[in-house]
């Protein structure tokens, strides 16, 4: 599940030998409305989970977080809930999880991550060998709903493509391909002015709106079974079309692995460059993955 400004989206992968999962894996969208994005990720998950509990199903639940704030709102939402079954995992981690298995960047060293969502664009260039984010910027300038209103946006796209450019000169790395992701990247305009710009190859990823829900699910393992069931949450408000009650009964019979990504909210704007002497610290790097458990 990815949660952006617009929607929260669900990736659920079987788990070799499950009996009665689904072939491919499921996806979800569920629409934020007025809901605050945190909030709907604890709920859908909640409700995920005491269904699974009610079907004898065990479900692994990964969450993507795009900064340690976001990763500690995400923890009181789930808490609240009663959920304390649950893995955290870096954004872009769990994007660099699902881009391995893409067979067309198997010798692609240096990517840029051109993420265009329904509130804005990110652009981040990504060494894979050390799996560091080398130079990042976030602008608003490009938005996905715009894209969806039909709001012309080539010169915009233009300028996004110069924005690769910048940000490749300025992380000292020669990029082998930009790989456009997000809801964005199903307006065909995206790819196609980005390949008239730029001189680095275009690549659109598969399914290209829940890659990071797909890595965080591809980085899910099972976590110890909590003591109590899950705590069905509340249904006292009406339910309105696309919110979290959508996904009451998303669970089949069988073992699942429930990913939750959160993408475009908590970021900060403006260019982000990190140089160097990140790159070559001596400091241990942060885990990607993070358990957590009851406390």
């Amino acid at each position: 599940m990815s949660v952006g400004a617009g929607f929260v989206r669900m990736v659920q992968l079987p788990e070799p030998g499950s009996s009665g999962a689904p072939a491919r894996p499921e996806r979800r969208s569920i629409v934020v409305d007025t809901w605050a994005p945190e909030e709907l990720a604890a709920e859908a998950i909640g409700i995920v989970l005491a269904d699974a509990a009610e079907s004898g199903s065990t479900v692994s639940v990964s969450i993507a977080y795009s900064d340690e704030a976001q990763a500690a709102a995400l923890d009181a939402a789930l808490r609240r809930q009663e959920v304390t079954n649950f893995r955290l995992v870096p954004e872009h981690a769990a994007v660099l999880e699902r881009l391995t298995r893409d067979e067309r960047l198997a010798d692609r060293r240096t990517l840029v991550l051109y993420d265009l969502g329904s509130s804005g664009l990110t652009v981040s260039v990504v060494d894979r060998s050390t799996g560091s984010i080398v130079a990042s910027e976030r602008s608003t300038q490009l938005r996905g709903e715009d894209l969806n209103t039909n709001v012309p946006a080539s010169e915009a796209i233009a300028d996004s493509a110069d924005l690769i450019g910048e940000l490749a000169e300025q992380s000292g790395l020669l990029p082998d391909v930009v790989v456009v992701l997000g809801g964005g990247a199903h307006v065909a305009e995206v790819p196609s002015v980005l390949e008239q710009r730029s001189t680095i190859p275009i690549l659109v990823a598969d399914a290209p709106e829940f890659t990071a829900a797909t890595g965080a699910a591809l980085l899910a393992v099972p976590v110890a079974k909590p003591a109590a069931k899950p705590r069905r949450p509340s249904r006292t408000s009406k339910p309105r079309p696309g919110t979290s009650w959508q996904v009451a009964g998303a669970v089949a019979a069988g073992a699942t692995l429930l990913a939750i990504a959160v993408i475009g909210f908590g970021l900060g704007y403006g260019r982000a460059y990190f140089g160097p002497e990140t790159v070559a610290s001596t400091e241990e790097p942060a885990q990607p993955v993070v358990d957590s458990g009851p406390r």
